[in-house]
């Protein structure tokens, strides 16, 4: 037989709301606190936060929704949020979803999540469409995203200053010589990828660079795409083709080094590069790579806060968005000219 909240309040001499008061996160005084979480031990007590939600309209848990568990982002995004909200007595649901040609199973995920009563919902959106989320809007679900802005100006968002992005690792080219540089990023229609353009375009302005439009690579975020792009910038002429190319994403870089493994290329003899995200590749590969890191924890704990204000009626205005900062960690792939 299951133990009962009434359980727990006998085996601590205290009354069953002093209980219910202490599993929601309320502020019961000592001794009684420690005397509640002692019989909680001693009897093995599991609240259930379903049951409890149907009493209290909070369950205390939140969904994140992440386009694939093997992206590097999401998973890392994945891994700090569950420390900082099991601190902070939430549990989380975890929801991947794919994203390809046909579109994206993201409305099914999030009805999933509104079904199982969630109190807040944490999504990295590949590309934001407005659909994709009513359920979670018309059940009066708040929502976090992490690494695009909701366009459509409902959601409150955290978010790297990509701009900044692009343009340092463009700098960092410029300052070692290098004038002939390309930048591989992701979905065209992606405010991050435009706006790490903007920021590379940025620099090359700067230095009085005229930008060539042929050493702009964007697209999907796939390992092949990494690979075959640098296919398409070593069939360029020597005399013509980048020295120095930003690769802005994990998965891209991760192909992108097959490439160069498969087909005998020196880095950074053949072509400089910045890699991004993957610091244990970019360790461990030879020479080490210089990289661009996201600061994910950061991001984790922003995210957090930012629904925890929403979730506990806190704060009710207008979204708001933090903006975050990348770091570069130097490594031996950046040769000067």
């Amino acid at each position: 037989m299951s133990v009962t909240i009434v359980d727990v309040a006998k085996r601590a001499g205290v009354s069953v709301s002093t209980v219910s008061k202490y599993i929601n996160g309320g502020n019961v005084i000592e001794p009684k606190r420690s005397e509640i979480k002692a019989a909680i031990e001693e009897l093995g007590f599991v609240a259930n936060p379903i049951a409890r939600g149907m009493k209290t309209r909070k369950t205390n848990t939140i969904g994140v929704l992440i386009p694939g568990m093997s992206e590097f982002f999401g998973v890392a995004l994945l891994t700090h949020l569950n420390k900082y909200m099991y601190e902070k007595n939430y549990t989380v649901v975890t929801c991947d979803y794919k994203f390809d040609e046909f579109g994206t199973n993201a409305r099914e995920k999030i009805g999933f999540l509104v079904h199982n009563h969630v109190d807040g919902i944490i999504m990295q959106p590949d590309a934001f469409k407005e659909n994709e989320v009513d359920a979670a809007v018309e059940a009066n679900i708040p929502i976090v995203v992490v690494d695009l802005e909701d366009e459509f100006e409902r959601f409150d968002s955290v978010v790297l200053d990509n701009e900044s992005l692009g343009y340092e690792a463009t700098r960092k080219f410029i300052d070692n010589g290098h004038r002939r540089i390309a930048i591989v990023t992701g979905y065209p229609n992606a405010t991050t990828s435009q706006k790490r353009v903007a920021g590379y375009k940025k620099a090359l302005a700067e230095a009085g660079i005229e930008c060539n439009e042929k050493y702009i690579f964007m697209g999907k975020h796939l390992e092949i795409r990494g690979y075959e792009t640098m296919e398409r910038i070593f069939a360029m002429p020597e005399e013509e083709r980048p020295t120095a190319v930003f690769i802005a994403g994990n998965v891209l870089m991760m192909g992108s080094l097959l490439y160069f493994k498969k087909n005998n290329k020196s880095i950074p003899e053949d072509i400089s590069i910045i890699g991004m995200e993957n610091i244990q590749a970019a360790r461990i590969f030879n020479p080490t790579i210089d990289i661009a890191t996201q600061p994910m924890e950061l991001f984790a704990e922003a995210a957090a806060d930012l629904l925890l204000t929403r979730i506990e009626k806190e704060y009710t205005g207008p979204k708001r968005t933090v903006k975050l900062y990348a770091t570069f960690q130097p490594g031996e792939t950046i040769k000067k000219l």
